[in-house]
């Protein structure tokens, strides 16, 4: 504050509306042209000051009541999208070269929570081909884009209401 007040100081003896030098003008034989200008200056910059403390503020309003709704948001969709209680994220396509590179395993009676503690510490489970579990932290690949649910068409051994994948498809799962 003090820093602006001698701002507007250092303003008003240096110029005026005019163009003069305060100090040579009848400002100052006014008695109180100067102190009414700087005054004029100081309650001007405190009244942007407010208006940018108050834009600011209601931007931050504005920011936390959307990630309160991204929230909620992503809450409702846990909550009561069908195939997200067990983590499902989708059918997605593989290769030789693995969408998801790591742990791989050939199990016996595959299920979904075989396949999760498999893959213990890692983001993602894909189950393939009804008997493989494999591990990764990558879902998004562009290398390996989702496809349609009817592509992933075999069932789980251990669990006949599930699909395991399929030939190079990855029934994926968050871990």
């Amino acid at each position: 504050m003090w820093i602006q007040f001698l701002f507007c100081c250092i303003i008003a003896f240096c110029s005026c509306e005019k163009n003069e030098r305060f100090l040579e003008s009848d400002q100052l034989s006014k008695g109180g042209g100067v102190l009414l200008y700087i005054l004029q200056k100081l309650e001007a910059m405190q009244a942007a000051q407010t208006s940018q403390t108050e834009t600011i503020n209601h931007q931050k309003k504005q920011i936390s009541d959307l990630e309160k709704r991204q929230r909620e948001l992503k809450h409702t969709i846990n909550t009561y999208h069908p195939l997200s209680k067990d983590g499902y994220m989708g059918c997605f396509k593989d290769d030789r070269n693995r969408h998801l590179k790591y742990r791989i395993a050939n199990l016996s009676q595959t299920t979904l929570l075989k396949c999760k503690r498999h893959c213990h510490g890692f983001k993602y489970t894909g189950l393939q081909s009804s008997n493989a579990c494999t591990c990764g932290n990558t879902l998004i690949n562009p290398a390996y884009p989702r496809v349609p649910e009817s592509e992933c068409n075999r069932r789980c051994p251990g669990e006949s209401n599930r699909m395991c994948g399929a030939n190079w498809r990855n029934s994926i799962y968050r871990v």
